[in-house]
């Protein structure tokens, strides 16, 4: 079975969907990849721009922690947590506090949401028929 809840499996499941083909588990396999490594290439890019002092280290946590839940194989509720503690610690304005409740509301709100909703593997089902 695998999760809605992961951006990663989202574009899976939509390669998958445009492809018409049987190739949800590949697909999702695939994007999974790209996610990690485009989520660690982001990372390293924005401890870099810590490093350098380009940005507050407790924003770069909270970012680092954002790009690791969007770009990861799986995403839980709480997740979200991990990045919105940092960045609402470290916003110094109104607007980006704001931003930030908003944000993670709005996450939190729609991941309980898809949680409730059990769609498992539509191209599984075909495969065990099959045997």
């Amino acid at each position: 079975m695998h999760s809605w809840l992961a951006p990663t499996n989202q574009l899976g499941f939509l390669a998958s969907a445009l492809a018409g083909a049987d190739i949800t588990t590949r697909a999702i396999g695939v994007c999974v990849w790209i996610g990690a490594i485009a989520g660690v290439l982001v990372a390293a890019w924005l401890v870099w721009t810590i490093f350098v002092g380009r940005r507050d280290p407790l924003t770069g946590l909270g970012l680092v922690f954002a790009v690791m839940v969007v770009s990861g194989p799986v995403v839980q509720p709480w997740y979200v947590l991990w990045a919105a503690l940092p960045l609402a610690a470290s916003a110094l304005s109104r607007r980006a506090r704001t931003a930030v409740v908003a944000t993670s509301a709005t996450v939190a709100m729609l991941l309980s949401a898809a949680s409730l909703v059990d769609v498992g593997d539509p191209g599984r089902a075909d495969r065990q028929d099959q045997h």
